[in-house]
């Protein structure tokens, strides 16, 4: 929460600055549980941030598959929270704008549909339909699919395997099997693999803004689609 504060009042963008015309938003993994500050994050994020698309960390406290290191002693405490904002409608899988796709891992061609405000509005149907199901059955089906498929790359697999293997969804998605995979008639902006870096696909379609954690990497959306990044705003 450090970080996310010290980046918002870097670029002037907290709530009451100069009426804030920008939405402010998050693609995810806000937590992890690790953390004491964690729903110290989810609190801020609530009174600062318009949106939140749900990582796999938030999913994974509200019922879906976990990740490596999840602990388990604040899982009611977070999933509640996050059930919070999900309930104001804060906490979503994926947000068009702009003719630009966020989700927090991406969205590859099998689940794509012909624009980014279509296939905002399919994943977020998809989004409702795992938050109604009995959390033991979409921690082992990973359904629906298009949320919680998991990457080959994710689970130990090749690049040689890709084609053969079932369709990774957007919150499990390598971003290099994304590279190979992905439509080409939107831009999307993910997070999810670490890079430690800024990445684009060469025909600046696909965006990667993951810093690896240690600093905030960020996507600037203009009113005519156009993205412009940077990654360097580091804790003080």
């Amino acid at each position: 929460v450090e970080l996310l504060r010290h980046v918002m009042d870097e670029l002037g963008v907290r709530r009451g600055d100069a009426g804030r015309p920008q939405r402010v938003g998050s693609i995810g993994d806000l937590i992890d549980g690790r953390h004491e500050n964690d729903l110290e994050a989810l609190y801020f994020a609530k009174h600062e941030l318009d949106f939140i698309v749900a990582g796999n960390h938030e999913v994974a406290f509200m019922g879906g598959p976990g990740f490596i290191g999840q602990p388990h002693f604040v899982q009611d405490t977070l999933g509640d929270y996050l059930k919070e904002l999900r309930f104001r409608g804060l906490l979503v899988a994926a947000v068009a704008t702009h003719g630009v796709l966020l989700t927090h891992a991406g969205v590859n061609k099998d689940y794509a549909h012909v624009d980014a405000e279509r296939t905002a509005k399919s994943l977020n149907a998809d989004w409702d339909t795992f938050l109604s199901m009995p959390p033991a059955r979409a921690r082992m089906l990973r359904e629906p699919a298009s949320i919680l498929g998991l990457s080959s790359l994710r689970s130990g697999g090749g690049i040689s395997k890709l084609k053969s293997s079932a369709a990774p969804g957007c919150l499990w998605q390598d971003w290099e099997e994304l590279l190979v995979n992905y439509p080409k008639n939107f831009s999307q902006v993910v997070g999810h693999s670490a890079r430690g870096r800024i990445e684009s696909s060469l025909d600046n379609v696909l965006y990667n803004i993951d810093t690896a954690g240690y600093r905030v990497g960020i996507a600037v959306i203009t009113g005519k689609g156009e993205i412009i990044l940077g990654s360097d705003f580091q804790a003080p």
